[in-house]
């Protein structure tokens, strides 16, 4: 072991280095603290002491009474963790929203091109929601959330669907209820249309231009308000 390394700090990258490996699946259990021990000859205050490091990092999870599983995937936690990071201002909503520029448009031509019949019921009532919410801050922001989890969904790309879910949710939030401007939401919601119809329609060019027209006039808001202009929200 190299100087200065601990011991629970080997343990915590050997046990996390199996769940990578997919030697322990998600939702498996480890196996048991004496086993683990004896397996890696450290001592059980080491191997806790690993063991919690990787709690802490949402890899593993523990249940009274049961054991220690390895955590099933959930973006709860970097959710969670990305808006502290925006609450202590080491975050820009307007980087975040790059982001969604760059996958978001690619993400809703690839819902175009996968939508099947037995798709549409689901965007068609996550588009009403939207539609029939627009009374409402709160409700709106639920239901615009929902719209793009559905597209999500309907790309059917993992890794896109993993990072776009993290870095919306703050973007959606912020711009509601971080601002006391009037909302746009009949032109924002003009723009849901036009990226709903593309992909019902299955045109996947249009539905990643329609896409990438909401989220520019998205950042143009965000711009704006760091400015102390407002031009409305939705997201």
């Amino acid at each position: 072991m190299a100087a200065g390394v601990r011991t629970a700090d080997v343990v915590s990258a050997q046990i996390q280095e199996l769940i990578m490996e997919r030697k322990i699946s998600p939702g498996e259990a480890l196996p048991s603290e004496r086993e683990l021990a004896l397996l890696m000859s450290v001592s059980r205050n080491a191997l806790r002491e690993g063991i919690g490091q990787l709690v802490q990092k949402g890899l593993l999870v523990t249940k009274p009474g049961r054991g220690t599983f390895v955590a099933e995937p959930n973006f709860e936690n970097m959710k969670e963790s990305l808006g502290l990071l925006l609450q202590l201002n080491q975050v820009d909503l307007i980087e975040l929203c790059d982001v969604r520029i760059l996958l978001e448009p690619r993400q809703a031509a690839l819902a175009a091109q996968n939508i099947r019949e037995s798709d549409t019921a689901s965007l068609e009532q996550a588009m009403k929601n939207l539609r029939t919410s627009a009374h409402s801050a709160t409700a709106h922001v639920q239901a615009d959330l929902e719209f793009h989890n559905e597209i999500s969904v309907l790309a059917k790309h993992v890794v896109y669907a993993s990072i776009v879910t993290v870095v919306r949710e703050p973007i959606t939030r912020g711009m509601v209820f971080g601002t006391k401007v009037p909302r746009a939401i009949d032109f924002s919601d003009d723009q849901h249309e036009l990226i709903f119809e593309a992909i019902m329609a299955g045109r996947s060019v249009d539905a990643e231009n329609a896409a990438r027209e909401h989220l520019l006039y998205v950042r143009e808001y965000l711009q704006t308000q760091r400015a102390g202009v407002g031009v409305g929200h939705g997201a």
